[in-house]
């Protein structure tokens, strides 16, 4: 059951970082290998990061939370590949103009900003919002 919650509470978040608007730019040099998730905390100040390492710990063996399935990959051009857990990923496509970035999957788009080997996403849904920062490992 701690588990699922977890698995709800990801897809979530998930989902609504890929139905945020963004804007567009043009294509700067590609970025490349996998950015893993570091922070995410909501607008309230909770971090769900804290929270499902705090589930895993707690979890039956087996059932533990793989916080390693949660990043984004840069591959080959303009794609990239998110997960966000060990059954949830989506493949797309982005834009780096300056240190702005658009992720775009599906139609859907999601924009952030880029600080050396981190990237900062933030997504305000229904009056929610959740801060996403990926780290370049």
């Amino acid at each position: 059951m701690k588990k699922t919650l977890a698995v709800v509470v990801v897809i979530m978040f998930a989902l609504a970082l890929l139905a945020g608007c963004g804007g567009g730019g043009s294509s700067s040099p590609a970025l490349t290998g996998k950015y893993m998730l570091v922070s995410m905390v909501d607008g309230d100040g909770n971090d769900w990061l804290e929270f499902f390492k705090m589930m895993s710990a707690m979890a039956d063996e087996g059932d533990e939370f793989d916080l390693d399935s949660m990043y984004i990959e840069f591959t080959s051009g303009d794609k990239f590949v998110m997960a966000m857990g060990e059954d949830e990923s989506g493949e797309g496509t982005y834009t780096v103009d300056g240190n702005n970035i658009t992720l775009s999957v599906d139609g859907d788009e999601i924009s952030g900003t880029i600080d050396g080997n981190k990237i900062t996403v933030k997504d305000e849904e229904d009056g929610e919002s959740i801060t996403m920062v990926y780290e370049k490992k």
